[in-house]
């Protein structure tokens, strides 16, 4: 379905869309803050915690579980009551899963913490991107959805060297107290500042729909083939990135290179740098390329071979096996590109429902791939102080085939340009432009 082209906001609207971008990343950045913030203090966690691998990798993954089972139900609630309610209503549970993390004392007791964490982070970046969708025209969304995003990952920086230090002068526990204190100041911007939809437009969200017609509009998304191809890439595309960066990059620097609490945050820190700066790249690549599909396949392929170096590679030094990790850093930080793509194949009535299952199944994805593979680092530590190289190797092995096998499935999906045209994706003539244009007569110069 066509999506309508809107007018360029007026300078007050841009204004406005300026902050409400601000707003939603820096309370986004929290979402970040704590998916990650354990990975860099994971060997002091599982000691005062008394568990393993497998412990880790179930409570790693209790954030994104709950965040995924959060996402259908989330998305029925932005189009029913808009962002600027929803997001900063579930906040407040995120600023009781962190307060109750700092208190815990068992596995059970840290797992159920991250699920309040995971719920209340839900509705964070795909009330932003129904935000941007409303605001800003559609030829820009990408490129507006990715400066969110952008701002939103911040909070791995925070989540690096900033998060050893706090850990090592207030206690791991102090340090998530005081994540606690900022959250609750930072959160209220998007109360103040957000608002659903632009100054006299007619509002998009369907505040008297029935309820049958919220299961249709969810059945339509699910019978499409188009959702099952997306559903597939997106429960792999960011499971790969977040096992790495989320749960295995401290254990591995500590395990195999020895690395401090500090020079681990120093390494994870430059990886989260670049994947910033990774995200606006790809950003801005969709209308360079004119393609939001080939550019999916381009980071998926990427993130791959980088995999299958570190799998490969037998003990790579520290400074190598740091390259590859921000390298892979700057690849993988194409995940966003899929909701991009889900976007533009979907009409604005469907925009949240459709944008939030696609995320569904990007954290659900995370939530089984982290406890898949703190299965097998455990399998292969054994009774072992610390994992041995070759189990980390093993779960480097198992993010590069399975993003290879997602992309096999993506792959036949049509393309949606930001613009009529050829592409660089194979001549770029997918479906819809060859319906459009049968003779090929555009894009010729």
């Amino acid at each position: 379905m066509a999506q309508p082209r809107l007018a360029p906001p007026p300078r007050a609207a841009a204004g406005r869309l300026a902050l409400m971008v601000a707003a939603f990343g820096v309370t986004g950045s929290f979402s970040h803050l704590l998916r990650s913030s354990h990975s860099v203090i994971a060997p002091e966690i599982t000691r005062d915690l008394g568990i393993g691998p497998e412990g880790l990798g179930v409570m790693t993954s209790a954030f994104f579980l709950a965040y995924a089972l959060s996402q259908v139900p989330t998305g029925v609630l932005l189009d029913r009551f808009g962002p600027r309610r929803i997001v900063p209503a579930l906040f407040v549970v995120a600023i009781l899963g962190v307060i109750l993390f700092g208190t815990a004392g068992s596995l059970a007791e840290a797992a159920l913490a991250r699920a309040l964490m995971g719920i209340g982070c839900a509705a964070i970046f795909m009330g932003a991107f129904v935000v941007c969708a409303r605001w800003a025209p559609p030829e820009r969304f990408g490129s507006v959805a990715s400066v969110v995003s952008s701002l939103g990952n911040l909070g791995n920086l925070l989540a690096a060297t900033p998060m050893a230090l706090a850990a090592a002068y207030l206690g791991w526990r102090g340090a998530f107290f005081a994540i606690a204190v900022l959250m609750v100041g930072f959160g209220t911007l998007v109360l103040v500042v957000v608002r659903d939809s632009p100054p006299g437009a007619r509002p998009q969200a369907a505040p008297g729909e029935s309820l049958s017609a919220v299961i249709a509009g969810l059945g339509a998304l699910l019978v499409d083939r188009r959702m099952h191809r997306l559903l597939v890439i997106s429960s792999v595309c960011y499971a790969t990135f977040a096992t790495v960066f989320s749960l295995w990059v401290g254990p591995y620097l500590n395990d195999v290179h020895g690395l401090s609490g500090v020079e681990r945050g120093n390494v994870i820190l430059a990886a989260a740098l670049t994947a910033v700066g990774g995200l606006l790249l790809w950003g801005n690549a969709d209308r360079l390329f004119n393609t939001r599909k080939g550019l999916v396949i381009a980071g998926a392929l990427g993130s791959a071979v980088v995999l299958l170096v570190l799998a490969a590679w037998p003990r790579p030094g520290v400074t190598a096996a740091s390259l590859l990790l921000v390298l892979f850093a700057l690849v993988g930080s194409y995940s966003l590109r899929v909701l991009v793509h889900c976007r533009a194949l979907y009409p604005e009535h469907l925009a949240g429902r459709a944008m939030t299952t696609v995320n569904l199944a990007m954290s659900l994805g995370v939530a089984v791939v982290q406890a898949a593979s703190g299965v097998i680092v455990g399998a292969l530590q054994g009774e072992a102080a610390v994992a041995p190289e070759t189990a980390y190797r093993v779960v480097f092995a198992f993010l590069a085939a399975l993003t290879v096998g997602a992309i096999l499935v993506y792959a036949p999906i049509e393309d949606a340009k930001p613009r009529p045209g050829r592409g660089w994706w194979l001549g770029g003539r997918g479906r819809a432009a060859r319906q459009a244009d049968p003779a090929g007569k555009q894009g010729r110069g």
